[in-house]
């Protein structure tokens, strides 16, 4: 019996560092001045949006939706939103190879991160945030 030969892997990396942003996200049903605003990391959702266009030498820059749950309390009641982020990812491969090969690995940090009321049911959700993306093929 023969070993099987793997063919090595490519690794291909992004950065995204965020500051000082901020969020008008509407909150049915929750009320008052939030007590604490905490992001559920363990529950964050990312799904390839699509082609961005070609980046340099045959690389296409591919743009992701990261969806970070984020969860408000206040006095009386709490809601969870969900902050949308888009990192992006150049790599010489075809759509196919992007959605359906890989493993996509991602590190995701908000280290700053506080809500406000800014109006019935809408609040400003002001962040920091840094996401490194890690896709091997």
């Amino acid at each position: 019996m023969t070993p099987s030969r793997s063919l090595p892997s490519t690794l291909y990396h992004a950065r995204l560092h965020l500051s000082d942003q901020r969020r008008l996200l509407p909150c049915p049903g929750l009320q008052g001045q939030v007590r604490k605003a905490y992001p559920l990391l363990s529950q964050c959702h990312v799904q390839l949006v699509g082609s961005l266009g070609p980046d340099g030498e045959e690389r296409t820059r591919w743009q992701y939706l990261l969806s970070v749950p984020v969860m408000l309390l206040c006095e009386n009641s709490a809601s969870c939103v969900s902050l949308g982020l888009y990192p992006e990812l150049s790599t010489p491969l075809p759509e196919e190879t992007m959605r359906f090969s890989g493993n996509l690995h991602l590190d995701v940090s908000l280290p700053e991160l506080s809500a406000s009321l800014a109006g019935p049911e809408l609040y400003e959700l002001r962040f920091s945030a840094r996401v490194s993306m890690y896709l091997s093929v």
